[in-house]
């Protein structure tokens, strides 16, 4: 569904992908909720046949249809989202960026308990350690040493606040 969270995901998603590649170009494709397998599969297929070689979701069950469209599509690299979905579809899932809710509620209940808390969006990002990015380790001769070297640092720099990583606004 098309709510800030979730296009957050996909302002990202582009941000890193344009650094990488300048002439990138981000397809979106929203199916109207969380549960529809087969609008997923069929949108994520419409994404391949328009040429899209790397995807993304964000669609809760709905990722069932997504991750069939990507092992149907030899070629395509997926990512998965919110768990590691690295064994979905484990020769197309390259990462997963992965979310550990317990760590956020216990983030939020130490606000609370400090009397920090204040009602507000929150963000985790890679600095808080809510977010990680779970490489498929059987997909790791897919990515050089210099390649790895870089990405290593790119999550340095994210984490460390030097590099600002897109959002959209909530």
């Amino acid at each position: 569904m098309k709510i800030p969270s979730v296009a957050s995901t996909f302002t990202a998603f582009e941000g890193g992908a344009k650094a990488a590649r300048p002439d990138a170009q981000l397809i979106v494709s929203y199916i109207g909720g969380w549960t529809d397998t087969a609008a997923a599969r069929e949108a994520a297929l419409a994404q391949i046949a328009s040429g899209a070689d790397v995807l993304i979701h964000n669609a809760n069950e709905a990722a069932a249809g997504f991750f069939q469209a990507v092992s149907e599509s030899p070629g395509v690299l997926a990512f998965g989202a919110n768990k590691n979905q690295n064994d979905t579809a484990p020769e197309q899932v390259l990462a997963s960026a992965t979310l550990d809710v317990p760590s956020a509620l216990v983030l939020v209940a130490k606000e609370v308990k400090s009397g920090q808390w204040k009602s507000r969006p929150l963000r985790f990002g890679l600095a808080s350690g809510v977010i990680k990015v779970e490489w498929n380790p059987k997909l790791a001769d897919r990515i050089s040493p210099e390649l790895k070297a870089e990405l290593d640092k790119l999550e340095a720099e994210i984490k460390s606040g030097a590099l600002a990583v897109p959002r959209g606004s909530f």
